[in-house]
Formats: structure tokens, C-alpha cells, sequence
């Protein structure tokens, strides 16, 4: 009963002392996809993502209500490093939902400006200078928050003289951003500034948190949808790992001489799961983050190469491709080791019995692509006249108005499809995963290939087939599956059947690698269709913007050379970075991977017709 009243109390006296307005909340759910619209048409890095923040500590002045209850000392504020632009995951801020819902677009507005200070006062009144003055049309929405902020701001009456200081800058500049004040080194405000990005975070760098372990997440997908997911983007560190060595040692002074059995317990490290993971998370400020030595009882996971693969592949010199880097904006020649692989693995293989259908199924739809026959109309010379031309004609010499050069006649040429494509699969370490009891990614990928090859087998055009895993820059795995100049036959099939995961996703090079085979082809169209069910990865830098930057350059270098590129995925969560990659229209996204067999072909045919 004692516990039940506290918890009561406890709740109503956070209520009363909280200074929001819950019931004119906005949240950052409600917004998001309209801010990330806004944010890059303003100008904003387009390879940032925009997620939610969670809360930080705050050295401010707390009203006596705050005191009792034990809150105040948190605020969610925006900020941004290279990777992410991070906004508050709520704001109720004023008693008006509109107002709320501006202060959104105000924040990302103001975050879509590059730094211009490292003075954060200064840098805050240089950026909504420039924002009113490129965009005069929000003025009035800024002065109208400006004006609604300050009267919700702590009188001036609660602070001692130097924060009363300080606060009349923030209050001047909020009013006059082009006054020119000068704001105390390292001085942070009395009170946090909603207005404007937090002065923390500014004058530091924070290392973003998420997990490079992109198997380990895939492995662990199953218990995770069980769980809530958490999106909000938190601040972290990284920290040596205690390694149970900081912990205190208790123990029952008269036990000393006795004898007992020894149990290795680690009190600095919690392995547990914790139902509160989420909750304990947004009551930290900073997560501090460790690489630490799993015990005996886990499974360690070595992606290093076997000894004889490692040397046979250590002995080729491969090619050299060049990378882009998109921190120094400048492209890195001869920083990838690629290496050319085509096995020969013997002729004798048919197609597994049970696509023998699917395939003649396949082979029926594409039969409407083989060359043929066709009238062209409208020609000043030809085989026949064409008779409705002949009619318009003679209509239009009737009502004076003669043609000059009547184009009269019709032609029968053949239609020749003059195309080449290149499809690229994704071999890594994440194809590995089971797609249902049956099949893992990497045997739907099989069976793609398979079905692909015999489809274009029948249509003419020039194919070829490939696929890459690598293991950081100086080593990057290709295997020519099917070469252009290669007839498909057993060979190719016993080629797709040896084919394994491999390791990691350096798309750039292997799309470089690509773009230079499809160089050499004198088609006039030119097609690179890549497969993958995931975004670019590695064990060094290319993790995360770096290896989508990089991707995203290697794609624009394959467009002007004429070449048409075009992703197809089974990675969900593919909408958020293949745009930034390939473009709106270049990409597809499977919802099932047991659907790639069957719409890939299909998606051939659509491309190349619109080509």
C-alpha cells in the first residue's frame, strides 16, 4: 500500500512540475517524412539520416516544484554530426500544436546550414541570419515563436548574476540576431535554448551508435521483432572494457580459511536481458561503449580466410580501382585490390529439376523478345506504298495544303535488340541467412541466376554474370560467372552452383569492376543490374556514409558512360538509402526474397523495352 501511494504521488508531482503541454504534442513520427523533404530541399547533406534524439542532461536552474519531484534536468535538443541530423523525438514546447509542429521545421531549417562558428552563440545567429535572409518567407513564423519562447523562458529573477548575464545574450540574440555578442568559452546557458541546436554537442564530437555487426543483427532479427524498437539516435563514447578488474571483491572475513568452490563472476559487466534496456538507455546521457572478450560460453565468430585461400589469393596482383572519398571529396586511385576470378568447374551440368518448369514457363514470356519483323511506316522510299499515308496525302492536296517531301512508302527491317547487360550478385556473409526452412538468401540467389541465364539464353542479347564479396580494400573477390563473348551452357551452371558466401559488401569496386566490362561492349544500350540484399559494408571506414558515398559515385561514374544502372534488393529497409545510391526510379524492392526467381526475369523485360 506504502509503495502504491508513493507511486501516485510520484506521478502527479512530475505532472504538476513538468512545463510542457502533452496535449499539444507533436512528435517527431508525424513529422518525419515531411522534414526529410524539407531538410534536403534546403540545402541539407542528402546522406544524412534524420532520426529522433533522446534526451540529455541539462545544467539549469530548476523551479522549486522540479526540486521536489526530481526532474527538470533533461532536455531533448537537436544536433547533428557527419552521419545524422537528430531532433527532439517530441516537442511540446507551447500550448498550440502548430506552433510545436514550426518549431520542427525551424530546427531543420536552421540545421540544414553549415557551421559558421565555433563560438556557439555565434554560429546560432550567423545561421538564422542566413536562414530569414534566403528564406524572408519564414520570418514571421520565426518571430511569432520567438515571441511565444520567451514568455515560457524562467523569469529573470530565478538566476544568480552571471546566468542573469547570460540569459539576456540568449534574449537579445533570439530578438536581434545580427547584434553582435560575444558568448563566454565553454560557458553553457542557464537554461536550454529550443531554438536552436545544443551547444554540447556542437563543440564536440560524438561518435554515432550503431551496431557494424550486420550478421550478428540478421542472426538476431527473430528476438529483436520481439522486443520494441528503439530508433532514437543517443550519443556514445567508447571505452576500455573493465574486464571485471574495477569491481569490488565482497566476501565473509571468516571464510578466509575455509575452503570453497571458486565461481568467475564478473559485478563491473551485465550480460542479462534487460526488460528496461530502452528506459535505462534514455536515463543516460552518454552510452559508453566497449569491445569486450566474449567468455567461454559464447560462440566467437572468425571471418579470417582459410590458410590455403588466403595464399592463393595473396599471390595475384588483381586490378587496381580507384575509391572515393567523400570526407577529403576526392577519389583515391589504386586503393582497391580487385581480383579477377573464373573458375572452371567442368561442363557437364543441367538445370536442377525443379526450375526445369518455372524456366520453360519463363522461356514462353521472353520468346515475345526475340527479333523480328516489323513494317516501318512513313518512309520517303521502301518496299510498298503505305496506303494510309497515301490517303492523308491526297486529303491534304485536296484542301491546298501540299507536302513537299510526302513520306509515302513502308519499309520491313528486322527489329534488332542492340543491348548488353551485366548482372552483378552480392555474394557476402549476410546471403548466408535462412530465408524460410528450405533456402537461405544465397540459394535464391542460385536459382536466380539460373533462371535469368536461360531466359536471356533465348532472347539474343549479349549477358554476362557475376558476383563479389570482399574483405577490407586489398582484397575484393570477383567471380566472372559468364562472360559476354561465353555461350551459356554446363559450364556456366556448374559456376553458379559452386558459388558460396564470401565475406563483405564493397559495392563501389565491384561496380567499377562491372562498369569497365560493360565498356568494352559496342551495344547501344548498356544495362548493369545489381543484386543484394543489403547496404554496403566492410570491416574498415566503408561501414555506413563512407561506402554509400562511395557507391553513389561509382553509380553516377557507370551513367556517364552510358551505361543504365539499376538495383534490386530484398533488404526492407533499403527505401532510406538506395534513392541516395541509384536514384528514385533505379531500384526495386522485393518484400519476399522466394519472389526474386520469378520477378527478376519479368523486371528485365520491362527495363529493356523501356530502354
Amino acid at each position: 500500500m506504502e509503495e502504491q501511494v508513493g507511486q501516485i504521488w510520484d506521478k502527479w508531482i512530475q505532472s504538476k512540475a513538468y512545463q510542457g503541454f502533452p496535449e499539444d504534442k507533436i512528435t517527431f513520427d508525424q513529422v518525419s517524412g515531411a522534414i526529410s523533404v524539407y531538410f534536403r530541399a534546403l540545402g541539407g547533406e542528402t546522406a544524412k539520416k534524420i532520426l529522433a534524439t533522446g534526451s540529455a542532461h541539462q545544467k539549469s536552474k530548476k523551479s522549486w516544484l522540479q526540486k521536489l519531484s526530481g526532474t527538470g534536468d533533461r532536455a531533448e535538443l537537436s544536433w547533428q554530426n557527419a552521419e545524422s541530423l537528430c531532433l527532439p523525438s517530441k516537442i511540446d514546447v507551447f500550448p498550440d500544436k502548430h506552433l510545436n509542429r514550426k518549431l520542427y521545421f525551424w530546427l531543420s531549417m536552421l540545421q540544414s546550414i553549415p557551421e559558421q562558428s565555433h563560438n556557439w552563440l555565434e554560429d546560432c545567429a550567423k545561421r538564422t541570419i542566413i536562414a530569414l535572409t534566403c528564406w524572408p518567407g519564414f520570418k514571421t513564423e520565426y518571430q511569432t515563436l520567438v515571441g511565444n519562447y520567451l514568455e515560457l523562458r524562467p523569469p529573470l529573477n530565478r538566476f544568480n548574476k552571471t546566468q542573469r548575464a547570460l540569459e539576456l545574450i540568449i534574449r537579445k540574440t533570439l530578438l536581434n540576431p545580427e547584434q553582435n555578442a560575444i558568448w563566454p568559452k565553454e560557458a553553457l546557458p542557464p537554461h536550454p535554448v529550443l531554438l536552436w541546436p545544443d551547444p554540447i554537442s556542437h563543440n564536440a564530437t560524438q561518435p554515432s551508435l550503431q551496431n557494424s555487426k550486420e550478421d550478428e543483427n540478421k542472426q538476431q532479427s527473430s528476438k529483436k521483432a520481439q522486443q520494441p524498437q528503439d530508433k532514437k539516435k543517443r550519443k556514445a563514447k567508447r571505452v576500455e572494457d573493465p574486464d571485471g578488474k574495477d569491481g569490488m571483491l565482497l566476501f565473509r572475513f571468516e571464510s578466509i580459511f575455509s575452503q570453497a568452490e571458486q565461481v568467475n563472476v564478473d559485478r563491473c559487466t551485465d550480460d542479462d536481458e534487460d526488460d528496461n534496456a530502452i528506459k535505462n538507455a534514455d536515463d543516460m546521457e552518454e552510452l559508453s561503449i566497449s569491445r569486450g572478450d566474449s567468455g567461454s560460453g559464447k560462440l566467437k565468430l572468425d571471418l579470417d580466410l582459410p590458410g590455403e585461400e588466403a595464399y592463393r589469393l595473396s599471390q595475384v596482383d588483381g586490378i587496381l580501382l580507384p575509391e572515393w572519398d567523400y570526407r577529403e571529396q576526392r577519389l583515391k586511385n589504386e586503393f582497391c585490390r580487385l581480383i579477377d576470378d573464373h573458375p572452371d568447374l567442368g561442363d557437364h551440368m543441367e538445370l536442377p529439376e525443379h526450375l526445369k518448369r518455372l524456366s520453360n514457363q519463363l522461356k514462353r514470356q521472353f520468346s515475345s523478345l526475340l527479333p523480328h519483323r516489323i513494317w516501318l511506316k512513313n518512309q520517303t522510299d521502301g518496299d510498298e506504298i503505305d496506303l494510309d499515308a497515301w490517303q492523308q496525302f491526297t486529303a491534304e492536296k485536296y484542301a491546298n495544303n501540299p507536302v513537299l517531301e510526302p513520306a509515302l512508302y513502308q519499309q520491313l527491317r528486322a527489329n534488332h535488340r542492340d543491348l548488353s547487360c551485366f548482372l552483378l550478385a552480392d555474394l557476402s556473409l549476410s546471403t548466408d541467412a535462412w530465408v524460410n526452412n528450405e533456402k537461405r538468401v544465397i540459394d535464391v540467389i542460385k536459382e536466380t541466376l539460373y533462371l535469368f541465364a536461360e531466359s536471356l539464353s533465348m532472347t539474343g542479347d549479349r549477358f554476362a554474370m557475376g558476383g563479389f564479396w570482399s574483405k577490407k580494400n586489398d582484397l575484393i573477390r570477383f567471380v566472372q560467372l559468364k562472360k559476354f563473348n561465353e555461350k551459356h551452357n554446363g559450364s556456366v551452371r556448374q559456376r553458379i552452383a559452386g558459388i558460396t558466401p564470401g565475406y563483405y559488401t564493397r559495392m563501389g569496386a565491384a561496380i567499377r569492376r562491372a562498369t569497365q566490362l560493360l565498356e568494352n561492349e559496342s551495344t547501344s544500350q548498356r544495362l548493369l543490374l545489381l543484386l543484394t540484399d543489403g547496404k554496403p559494408n566492410d570491416l574498415d571506414l566503408y561501414e555506413g556514409r563512407y561506402g554509400i558515398e562511395d557507391t553513389r559515385h561509382a553509380i553516377a561514374e557507370a551513367r556517364k558512360k552510358g551505361i543504365l544502372p539499376f538495383a534490386i534488393t530484398i533488404d526492407r529497409q533499403a527505401e532510406s538509402y538506395l534513392p541516395y545510391i541509384f536514384g528514385k526510379n533505379s531500384f526495386s524492392v522485393l518484400q519476399h526474397a522466394e519472389e526474386l526467381p520469378k520477378k527478376l526475369p519479368a523486371l528485365y523485360a520491362k527495363l529493356t523495352d523501356l530502354a
